[in-house]
């Protein structure tokens, strides 16, 4: 059988604004950092998503073009910092664990757990719930691990520059296939800390290039 899954890893997503102020953009998705369209079978896992208008994964169906599911997804090891959400999710067949959470509101995890029958699947977002982390875990077992940390993060995309520390230990989870190396190409180990690089623990300084790896 053939295991091999999509994988969305390693990266900076940083600063996501809706393009279309006023307004919620097609289904609800405007100024997400990454947006599912309505793919199974996902891995999102070891980026740096931060400022985003909207969510910073943000999953939407497509009956239109054959596609009315969006599960089995997994939203692991991430860091998500000043979003308007954290991770939206369009049924339970879908995982989180082992992300950071910084910055964030009270209610910031998003789930649609019911919709009217006359309502059309395009307007699912209209119907998502949204709770806060300690809901969602007793809810639904997901971000068992995950944490609310107080990150010091800061990124100017003119000097490719990033800085970030954390006082408190982050959480660790299993690397998984590509990821026991970071953004930086640098080891990780089979079991890493949240976000796109190995190490959070001290402040990095010098210039970091998403386009390139060394």
């Amino acid at each position: 059988m053939n295991t091999a899954r999509n994988m969305i890893d390693n990266n900076i997503i940083w600063d996501v604004r809706n393009a279309e102020p006023g307004t919620p953009g097609q289904r609800g998705c405007a100024g997400s950092g990454i947006f599912d369209n309505a793919t199974s079978n996902l891995v999102i896992a070891h980026n740096l998503i931060g400022r985003c208008d909207n969510a910073g994964v943000f999953t939407i169906v497509r009956p239109d073009r054959g596609r009315p599911v969006a599960e089995g997804n997994t939203v692991t090891g991430n860091i998500f910092a000043k979003c308007k959400v954290g991770v939206v999710f369009l049924g339970t067949n879908n995982a989180a664990d082992g992300n950071v959470y910084s910055e964030m509101p009270d209610a910031f995890q998003g789930l649609l757990t019911s919709m009217p029958t006359s309502a059309r699947l395009s307007d699912a977002w209209r119907y998502i719930r949204y709770e806060a982390l300690s809901g969602w875990r007793a809810a639904h077992g997901w971000d068992r691990t995950s944490v609310i940390a107080d990150l010091r993060i800061a990124f100017d995309p003119d000097a490719l520059t990033l800085t970030l520390s954390s006082d408190a230990p982050l959480p660790r989870s299993r690397a998984g296939a590509a990821g026991e190396t970071d953004m930086l190409g640098k080891p990780a180990g089979t079991v890493r800390v949240a976000g796109p690089l190995a190490s959070l623990r001290v402040v990095r300084s010098r210039p970091v290039d998403p386009r390139r790896r060394s």
